[in-house]
């Protein structure tokens, strides 16, 4: 679903270059019509009917559950590698994104379509991390993919 939301985002590079590059009106608009399809998803949603628990679910405590993966020491190092890689990217990407607009001139459609076409990829390379993994063990394949995602961009 990530995929196909990020392959619509083409078209909405395409309005952004539109428009002359200081106008914040595409932006507005776009950000209005974000906030008017969460809207809709919310009252979309909002009518799932959610199944009752099981007599297992409910015997344990929400607590237990929620911090059962934290005691698990494999757990909390990919948990603390996701959040440094996470954070690392969101801090970099907001200067990246400025960087490609103003310095190389690229447009925003071409960014959208950058940016769709690496979600696609995420998609259909997926069903193959599991097999990786097995194969090779967790670690590797993390240092394998950190390590190219160092030297992508270059």
């Amino acid at each position: 679903m990530v995929s196909v939301v990020n392959v619509l985002g083409i078209p909405l590079g395409w309005f952004a270059d539109r428009f002359p590059p200081d106008d914040p009106l595409p932006y507005a608009l776009l950000f209005l019509l974000a906030a008017v399809i969460g809207q809709f998803d919310i009252l979309i949603h909002n009518r799932v009917v959610e199944p009752a628990p099981t007599h297992s679910q409910v015997s344990e405590s929400f607590w237990k559950l929620a911090f059962n993966p934290f005691r698990q020491q494999n757990f909390r190092k990919l948990l603390l590698f996701g959040c440094a890689q996470n954070f690392a990217v969101f801090f970099a990407d907001t200067f990246v994104v400025l960087f490609f607009l103003q310095n190389l001139k690229l447009s925003q459609l071409f960014l959208a379509t950058a940016a769709s076409l690496m979600w696609v990829m995420r998609s259909v390379m997926a069903r193959y991390w599991g097999f990786l993994g097995d194969r090779f063990g967790p670690a590797a394949v993390l240092r394998v993919c950190a390590g190219a995602l160092v030297i992508w961009p270059l």
